[in-house]
């Protein structure tokens, strides 16, 4: 998946970068049949994400780029996000349900540790995702609308 950012400022030899357009969902918000998530994303923050990435094209301050994200990373995420929580919720449940011979109380509490466990995962794969590549954005070229905006381009 790419996306046109906007970089913000430069620190070092990475660059911050705020998506251009909505950055999220389907890109229909507006229209009937559309998915929302970019208006659910308007009411909730406040202000404009940004994202440090690896500044490989030497983009100044003011630069539009190219960001792309592999196309496997949101299935990845949301498979660590929902899929493994909900299995191990159940999984807990279930346990104790068994163990405890089908105790209510045995068995919450069997969900509780399985979400403990997911919980424990998701914090695990957050610092782990830091070292891991291809789970990260990059920036893939410069965008096409830089040349358009200015005269030097030509």
């Amino acid at each position: 998946m790419e996306q046109e950012a906007i970089v913000a400022r430069v620190e070092g030899e990475e660059a911050i970068v705020e998506l251009l357009s909505n950055g999220n969902g389907c890109g229909r918000c507006q229209e009937t049949g559309g998915c929302q998530s970019g208006l659910m994303n308007r009411l909730f923050c406040d202000k404009p994400r940004q994202y440090r990435l690896r500044n490989r094209f030497n983009a100044v301050a003011g630069e539009r780029v190219v960001v792309q994200v592999a196309d496997a990373v949101p299935l990845r995420a949301a498979v660590l996000a929902y899929l493994v929580p909900a299995g191990l919720i159940v999984a807990g449940a279930w346990a104790a349900a068994s163990l405890a011979e089908g105790n209510d109380a045995a068995t919450a509490l069997g969900a509780g540790l399985g979400l403990a466990i997911a919980a424990f995962i998701a914090r695990l794969a957050k610092y782990r995702h830091a070292a891991m590549t291809g789970w990260h954005p990059i920036i893939v070229r410069r965008s096409d609308m830089n040349c358009l905006e200015k005269e030097s381009c030509r």
